[in-house]
């Protein structure tokens, strides 16, 4: 997920409504930094922060290699939506 520039800007520490789509779906999420001002998810638990390129990369591969890393947070990011 990378935020889209109007809404870094004009909604700073807000998600996006992609975020909420992709871990209601219960798959593993990757995305570029963002400043999650009211704590809704949890960093490393729920989904992943890649801070450039190669992070974002290295993320990829370890989720589509690790299959009980995928499975742990799409889990984790699916339970916090729900709660």
């Amino acid at each position: 997920h990378i935020p889209r520039r109007p809404y870094r800007e004009s909604l700073p520490g807000i998600p996006t409504i992609r975020m909420f789509e992709a871990l209601a779906c219960g798959i593993p999420l990757i995305s570029a930094p963002w400043s999650d001002a009211e704590g809704l998810f949890r960093a490393g638990t729920d989904f992943l922060f890649a801070r450039n390129g190669a992070e974002m990369r290295g993320h990829l591969r370890d989720v589509l290699n690790d299959r009980q890393l995928a499975q742990a947070l799409a889990a984790s990011g699916l339970e916090t939506i729900l709660a």
